[in-house]
């Protein structure tokens, strides 16, 4: 068993954010009477993060369940001047580099972002994007992008993958 600093110490807030509620209204849409672990972000490291993902693979796969993951999170908050965070280049950049590791699934590039970088471009899904990462390494997936919109400021990306 790995020893990974995870739980509930350090917790800023304990309410549902807007990153775990907007996803929930879709699947409760499709689905009901599922089970839920909701796991929420820190300011570990980007490796850390990933780290977590393989140990919730390892977790699945030792109950025997199946298991849908949804990574949640907005791409840059800084793609218009007068969007909510102003213009930065790294914005459009960071979204371009996300929507493309994402979409065609080679996980393991979230890990070569900097952290400057991603604080410049005004993240804040890329840890849950590398949990998701982690959770799938060494998997044969499917990838598959259905969108990306930054009409407000704030890059909005969806894509999905299934285990082949």
């Amino acid at each position: 068993m790995k020893k990974l600093p995870a739980g509930t110490d350090g917790e800023r807030d304990r309410r549902l954010d807007h990153g775990t509620m907007v996803p929930l209204y879709f699947v409760n849409q499709y689905w009901q009477n599922y089970k839920l672990v909701r796991i929420g972000l820190s300011g570990l490291s980007l490796c850390s993060h990933f780290a977590l993902g393989r140990c919730i693979r390892e977790s699945v796969e030792a109950l025997g369940e199946r298991a849908v993951i949804i990574a949640s999170g907005d791409l840059s908050h800084r793609l218009k001047a007068d969007g909510p965070y102003g213009y930065k280049k790294e914005g459009p950049e960071y979204d371009k580099r996300i929507m493309d590791v994402m979409g065609t699934g080679d996980f393991a590039r979230l890990l070569s972002f900097s952290e400057d970088f991603c604080e410049k471009a005004g993240e804040c899904g890329h840890r849950s994007f590398t949990i998701l990462a982690g959770a799938l390494e060494g998997l044969a997936v499917t990838p598959t992008r259905i969108s990306y919109e930054g009409p407000f400021g704030v890059g909005y990306g969806v894509c999905e993958y299934m285990v082949d």
